[in-house]
């Protein structure tokens, strides 16, 4: 097999027979749509394999019949506009959103998950544990008001000038 030498003529058959293969949105039929390229440019050496990643772009979310020379943002958005309702939670919605909310899981993951183990005292994993559990324990919070933190706040208090900041 030799490697995949992109000629102008391999892209466009590529371009135009995965547009029309991406409105069907599986991967065999883009896979199809690839090789079909491939022979029509005489190039019967050169092997493709196409494996759909969730992680990147949606082809489902392409609407091909819509003449991209035309309205680029409809072929590219189409499906998406059409299919996707925005939540009633929200003024506007998309595809940075849906990542937006995923890492938020994740990073409540960690958090959550650093903050239950054994963690040593004074080590990071302790401090973020505390700091999260903290800031999550709304009641205890309200109930406690300033007292936490009254030490720190008549020291400062207790300031008379520029001086004392460095003490």
């Amino acid at each position: 097999m030799k490697k995949a030498i992109f000629s102008a003529s391999l892209v466009a058959g590529i371009f135009t027979t995965f547009v029309a293969a991406a409105s069907s949105g599986n991967g065999p039929a883009i896979q199809h749509a690839i090789s079909a390229a491939v022979k029509a440019t005489g190039d019967n050496n050169t092997q493709f394999t196409f494996l759909p990643n969730p992680k990147t772009v949606d082809f489902q979310d392409m609407d091909a019949s819509v003449d991209p020379a035309t309205d680029f943002f409809d072929f590219a958005n189409g499906n998406w506009i059409k299919n996707t309702a925005i939540p009633a939670s929200e003024a506007s919605w998309g595809k940075f959103n849906i990542l937006s909310d995923n890492n938020n899981k994740v990073l409540r993951n960690i958090l959550e998950s650093t903050a239950k183990q054994k963690n040593e005292k004074g080590s990071v994993n302790q401090i973020i544990g505390d700091f999260y559990f903290t800031l999550m324990d709304s009641v205890k919070r309200d109930k406690e008001g300033i007292k936490p933190i009254q030490g720190e706040l008549n020291a400062i208090d207790a300031l008379k000038d520029k001086k004392d900041i460095a003490k």
